[in-house]
């Protein structure tokens, strides 16, 4: 037998002296075995230009889908590569394409139907090299399926004021990347980028192929190539997912969520006039508000009454469970740090990024939102258990909890949630909250904080409240009204620095001007009052150390 080399397997293997070999059909290029084993990042192509990159991403899903066939995949090939970075940057648009913060795109032409040089010398420019550029692209345009018009839209990544080219559109594979984007998104400082399943790095070192993916995202996937009327250039990317299909079946069972084209202006982001589209905002939110085994549980007499029920994350915290859906599931080196999340208002909270979920807004509270960064002592004075909610007889201590916790969980219902354990250096408070979900049903999640002299505040003021009633019926209201007297020592290191009157509901403030009286500086003393023409229920007092503000 002779020895003949080629990369593809072939027909006929007896070839003896100068007799022809059988031409090389597509079907030969499919079962070239992938040996490259390099980052795609360093996939070169003979002609450097974008045209030559899109037949890349075409050959290598030719060469994928006829290696999920066989069941012979090289994961960590160049070609399997390719295909997984097609993929995370159609799982990146899926998620977040229409974010402005994140995408800008760019519609690139290159129009030769008129079949007229001087048009493209014209685009192009008259110098030597631009003439070449220009020939290159006339041939490449005059192949299927350009009919000698391209449209590329370029994608580039933002992050901040930077941006970065990601890819763009292709009439083979939907959308390629570029080949200097890994390289310009780690130079320039950019964060990782999650994906939607857990641990998922988009565009890492890690190649995902589409059945270890997401399965909303498989099925938007599936839905892309079985369009109605889709071109035959799509051929490799289709076989491809088929391929996938017949041999992960199970993986292919995920709900279809609602989709929306991705805006570009007047137009939209489109592949061969297929649009790509992202999860609707709303609908991926309601699959948290299902799936999530992080959703609080809060009674029924809670002020808090939006339809999305917030989730209770820790950072790094080790409790298992459903994170966003049933692929993606907490991770217990996710980080939640007060730097990140600096948020205070209701409203602020309600449009936080989830931690690791990029592009994904959806209300999550964290141990910091409800803690006040100091505890405030008032030594020598006993909290009224009779017009204050307590948790201890004689507590010479504030409440160290944040007034949106009140949003969520009432005032008289304290004790059901908070507990403090009092030593002589320290006082250690341990707040409990209940989370349920589908996989891990109801449980607690609890957290401590503790309090020493590095992080108490002493408050020795005297505050005057007057008069001391209440009228609950609504034809009296008219007569909540409050004269609270302040009387403050001025030689302290830490002073008031206001004080908040709020309702019940944590949220919302009551009008109360402060009115000066009085300073005597040589007994370092201060007065005044807060007139307070409405009832109120929650008291906060405001100091600031080391230039923050706490309560």
């Amino acid at each position: 037998m002779p020895h003949i080399f080629r990369f593809h397997a072939g027909r006929n293997n007896n070839i003896y002296d100068w007799k022809s070999s059988d031409k090389i059909l597509p079907a030969d290029v499919r079962e070239v075995m992938d040996k490259t084993n390099i980052l795609t990042s360093a996939a070169g192509t003979s002609i450097p230009t974008p045209i030559a990159r899109l037949f890349l991403f075409k050959t290598a899903f030719e060469i994928v889908a006829a290696q999920v066939r066989d069941n012979k995949v090289d994961s960590k090939g160049i070609y399997a590569g390719l295909v997984s970075e097609t993929l995370d940057l159609l799982e990146l648009l899926y998620k977040s394409g229409a974010d402005e913060n994140k995408f800008r795109y760019h519609k690139w032409i290159f129009d030769n139907s008129q079949q007229d040089d001087n048009v493209i010398l014209k685009f192009f420019g008259q110098q030597h090299g631009h003439e070449l550029l220009a020939e290159s692209f006339k041939q490449a345009a005059g192949q299927a399926p350009f009919n000698n018009k391209l449209e590329i839209t370029l994608i580039y990544y933002r992050e901040g004021n930077n941006e970065v080219l990601v890819g763009g559109t292709s009439p083979f594979s939907f959308v390629f990347t570029s080949p200097n984007f890994n390289r310009k998104h780690r130079d320039r400082g950019f964060k990782t980028i999650a994906g939607l399943v857990s641990e998922d790095i988009l565009f890492d070192a890690d190649y995902k192929q589409l059945h270890e993916r997401d399965e909303s995202f498989i099925r938007y996937v599936e839905g892309l190539v079985n369009t109605e009327g889709i071109s035959d250039s799509f051929r490799g990317i289709t076989e491809y997912v088929v391929n996938t299909k017949n041999r992960y079946f199970n993986k292919f069972n995920g709900t279809l969520h609602s989709l929306q084209d991705i805006q570009i202006g007047d137009t939209v982001l489109s592949a061969s006039k297929i649009n790509l589209k992202q999860i609707h905002e709303e609908d991926y939110k309601q699959q948290i508000n299902r799936d999530s085994d992080f959703r609080m549980e809060l009674p029924e007499d809670t002020n808090y009454n939006q339809t999305l029920r917030p989730l209770f994350l820790l950072d790094k915290m080790e409790h298992e469970g459903q994170y966003t859906s049933n692929n993606n599931k907490w991770i217990s080196t996710t980080k939640v740090s007060e730097n990140q999340y600096p948020e205070t208002t209701l409203d602020e909270i309600l449009q936080r990024e989830l931690p690791a979920m990029d592009g994904v807004n959806y209300p999550f509270l964290t141990s910091f939102d409800f803690f006040e960064r100091c505890l405030v002592k008032m030594p020598g004075y006993i909290l009224n258990e009779n017009k204050f909610s307590t948790l201890i007889n004689n507590q010479s201590f504030a409440l160290p909890l944040k007034p949106i916790f009140f949003h969520f969980y009432p005032i008289q219902k304290i004790r059901d949630y908070l507990s403090v354990d009092v030593k002589t250096d320290q006082v250690t408070f341990s707040l409990k909250i209940p989370v349920f979900g589908p996989t891990k049903g109801r449980r607690d999640i609890v957290f401590k904080k503790t309090y020493t002299g590095d992080n108490t505040v002493e408050y020795g003021g005297i505050l005057g409240i007057y008069p001391c009633t209440r009228a609950a019926q609504k034809e009296l209201l008219h007569i909540n009204k409050y004269t609270v007297a302040a009387f403050e020592k001025t030689n302290v290191s830490i002073s008031v620095n206001g004080i908040t009157f709020l309702k019940k509901t944590g949220i919302h403030p009551v009008s109360a001007p402060l009115v000066p009286r009085s300073d005597y500086s040589k007994i370092n003393t201060k007065s005044g009052y807060y007139q307070v023409n409405e009832s109120f229920d929650i008291i906060q007092l405001n100091f600031k150390k080391d230039n923050a503000g706490l309560g």
